[in-house]
């Protein structure tokens, strides 16, 4: 297992470079998307909302198909953390971005999970994402 590990980690080294960032500029689209509250929660499966992540000007954007104006939220944090990219955002809010494809573990490069806090909610979505 500690094989595995390292040679993973270093892959994952010589794959994405300090100071190469393949994440400046995304688009996410949500396929399926769950809210829950104490009350349970609901499930959609096709949304028509997506995410534009821009890392230079520090900017989650969360957009609607049917609206011309996104929603922008200051992103907090940006790190690479394993098999992925996470942006921090909101109050306790992030995206974490598959940045390899893994049959091992069912991982799609550039697939997503996004949680978002609202108010005593929560909102969790999956999809994938594509640059721009």
């Amino acid at each position: 297992m500690k094989a595995f590990v390292l040679i993973f980690s270093l892959a994952m080294f010589l794959a994405f470079p300090a100071r190469a960032n393949p994440f400046l500029s995304l688009q996410c689209d949500i396929t399926f998307k769950n809210l829950c509250t104490e009350n349970g929660c609901e499930s959609e499966r096709v949304s028509t909302e997506y995410i534009v992540i821009d890392i230079q000007s520090s900017a989650y954007n969360l957009c609607s198909t049917n609206k011309i104006k996104c929603q922008r939220v200051q992103i907090h944090e940006t790190k690479m953390s394993g098999a992925f990219f996470v942006v921090k955002f909101g109050g306790n809010s992030y995206i974490k971005i598959a940045h390899i494809d893994s049959s091992l573990v069912n991982l799609a490069r550039l697939s997503f999970v996004e949680v978002r806090d609202n108010m005593l909610g929560v909102v969790t979505s999956f999809g994938k994402c594509h640059k721009l």
